[in-house]
């Protein structure tokens, strides 16, 4: 049975799928690839083992690999899956980098004007279970279009927070230097974020 994998965590749901039809328990796997248990949960759950390890749990498990054209970009609403488990661990400092991520997406898809990759790209994401965030990345995006000349999808707009939000979460020292380089957009959003904090460059 061949299987197109997304990401680690479809390769790990494939092999619990395919050692519980063949009444495999995780102890029985483990000892046929050379591992303990716990490798081969760490596998299942989409976390990090060798290559050699999940290739050999494939092949225990009579699974075959695929290959898929990779997009290279991710669209909206996987960022927003991906900001959201971020924030889930309390990771603020990759969900911002996940933010930039998706504006440098963005901003590479409509360099390259491909226009039936923005409309997948812009569409609605799910929700991100934080408001603030939320907003954030709805406001980055229209900023994004606005730059680009891309229509705003007609989610892309969001009313100001009631309370001011930091999302680099600025030292005290460093919050007027914040607040002086929010670009307007953000600033009438009550979102105060650097210029530099929205960007690579």
């Amino acid at each position: 049975m061949d299987h197109v994998l997304n990401d680690a965590q479809g390769l790990g749901d494939a092999i619990r799928s395919a050692r519980s039809r063949l009444a495999l328990s995780q102890e029985a796997l483990a000892s046929r690839i050379g591992v303990g248990r716990m490798t081969v949960s760490r596998l299942e759950r989409g976390e990090e083992v060798s290559m050699a390890t999940a290739l050999d749990a494939f092949r225990v498990c009579g699974l075959a690999v695929t290959s898929a054209p990779a997009r290279g970009w991710m669209t909206a609403a996987e960022h927003a899956g991906a900001i959201a488990e971020e924030l889930a661990r309390a990771d603020h400092d990759f969900a911002l980098r996940l933010l930039r991520q998706a504006l440098e997406d963005l901003d590479h898809l409509a360099t390259h004007k491909n226009h039936g990759a923005i409309e997948e790209f812009l569409a609605q994401p799910p929700s991100i279970h934080d408001e603030r965030w939320e907003r954030l990345l709805v406001l980055a995006i229209a900023v994004a279009c606005d730059r680009h000349g891309v229509q705003r999808p007609a989610w892309a707009y969001v009313t100001p927070l009631d309370e001011p939000f930091f999302p680099a979460r600025p030292s005290r020292r460093f919050i007027a230097r914040t607040v002086e380089r929010t670009p307007p957009d953000f600033a009438q959003a009550n979102i105060w974020i650097d210029t530099r904090d929205l960007s690579y460059a």
